[in-house]
């Protein structure tokens, strides 16, 4: 899997990509990750698919966007190159929109409103926490962008 990660640095995204990392390490399957640092924009993050791509032999059979923006990069690559989602590639990313593609993508939603109220409710109690990260579940959202390739039986745990 290629994921199109954030520029150093970035807090929100650092913590997307140490979970995306751990989670396929439970799993026994962090070596076929390849880790590449975009910027956020779409541009950078078709460029760095295309590159990723043209190395001969598909190394990856997906790409996983650290947002929106990226993932239309990405999809652009995909489509410049003649490949096909998810027939061909898979494709998902964080960040829950409208994505310019012939199947719905699948994304990881935030779940913005329960993160705006606990600011809100947060800031209204002038309540202050220790804690250096609040953090509020993600949703899947299923789309048809991912081709399942996992052999019978296989299973991926979720939640540790």
């Amino acid at each position: 899997i290629l994921f199109i990660g954030p520029p150093r640095g970035s807090l929100g995204a650092d913590a997307r990509e140490r979970g995306f990392v751990d989670f396929f390490r439970r799993q026994g399957e962090a070596k076929g990750l390849r880790l590449v640092r975009g910027n956020y924009q779409r541009d950078k993050a078709r460029d760095l698919t295309l590159a990723n791509l043209r190395r001969g032999r598909r190394p990856f059979s997906a790409v996983f966007c650290v947002n929106g923006q990226s993932c239309v990069g990405a999809l652009q690559a995909i489509h410049l190159l003649g490949l096909r989602v998810p027939e061909d590639i898979s494709l998902l990313t964080f960040d829950h929109m409208e994505y310019p593609a012939r199947v719905p993508v699948t994304t990881v939603a935030q779940p913005i409103e329960a993160m705006a109220r606990l600011i809100i409710g947060l800031v209204v109690r002038r309540e202050q926490t220790r804690r250096r990260e609040l953090l509020v579940p993600p949703t899947l959202v299923p789309g048809e962008s991912v081709l399942d390739v996992r052999p019978r039986g296989a299973i991926l745990t979720l939640n540790p």
